[in-house]
């Protein structure tokens, strides 16, 4: 079995590299977490949107059908009055 020597230098330099590819790595995944991170919020917040539109015209449809049966009530209790 053959014996090899490294240097100290070398073996500081090759774990200077790795740690340096380490840190690439590491700003890497931050940037691609916080991408992830910002494409999620921007699609919840268009959903949000979405939801808060929907839910207004149901309002209004609510709002807007009892308009009119308070109308058609109003309009049976005049009748009624007159038909006595």
């Amino acid at each position: 079995m053959k014996t090899r020597w490294v240097k100290k230098e070398e073996v500081e330099k090759q774990f200077n590299d790795i740690i340096q590819l380490m840190q690439e790595i590491e700003c890497k995944m931050d940037h691609i977490i916080h991408s992830v991170i910002v494409e999620h919020y921007e699609q919840e917040e268009e959903r949000i949107y979405e939801l808060t539109k929907r839910l207004e015209k149901v309002e209004n449809h609510l709002e807007n059908e009892t308009v009119k049966q308070t109308d058609v009530f109003q309009n049976n209790v005049s009748l009624s009055v007159f038909s006595s």
